[in-house]
């Protein structure tokens, strides 16, 4: 067609339009962004992250789930931990957190997500472990859920905008 493409190089623009490569770019800038882990490709790196963020940041009931390659909320899933025994009884105790208390929640996880876990479209993703599949296979991000607020009633704003080459 011959007809030119506005857009960046697609070696450099691809790792920033993620939603891994936003939360890369939102620190950099010191933009405030939900406790959060990113750039997650493997099923242990995944646990070993929901854990790590659960033991840390025990007053956090939701957590969830993000595809870096996905749309609309096609690859979002969610899991709210308020009736997990292990939680509960982490945030009973109010202890200095250690590796093996971690490991311990993590195997908790391992069971407890294809039960709990709330896949977003259900239809498109049929188990967690199809989920969990397509998830490592793309990416994605693990964050915590805004404080009183219900997975039905979350949004994930997105901007488009265009900077003329000339600044």
């Amino acid at each position: 067609m011959g007809v030119p493409i506005l857009c960046g190089e697609p070696v450099r623009t691809n790792t920033f339009a993620s939603k891994s490569g936003a939360k890369r770019i939102f620190q950099k800038c010191d933009i405030p962004i939900p406790v959060s882990a990113y750039d997650i490709y493997n099923a242990n790196e995944f646990e070993m992250a929901l854990a790590r963020l659960i033991v840390n940041n025990l007053d956090v009931n939701i957590w969830l789930f993000k595809m870096d390659d996905e749309f609309a909320g096609r690859g979002h899933a969610s899991l709210n931990v308020e009736s997990i025994r292990t939680v509960i009884e982490l945030r009973k105790k109010r202890i200095q957190m250690t590796e093996g208390m971690i490991i311990r929640l993590k195997e908790v996880l391992n069971k407890v997500l294809p039960k709990k876990a709330k896949l977003a479209v259900p239809t498109l993703y049929t188990s967690w472990s199809q989920y969990l599949q397509m998830f490592c296979q793309g990416g994605g991000v693990i964050e915590a859920a805004p404080p009183m607020c219900q997975v039905n009633q979350l949004n994930s704003p997105s901007v488009s905008f265009l900077i003329e080459p000339d600044g």
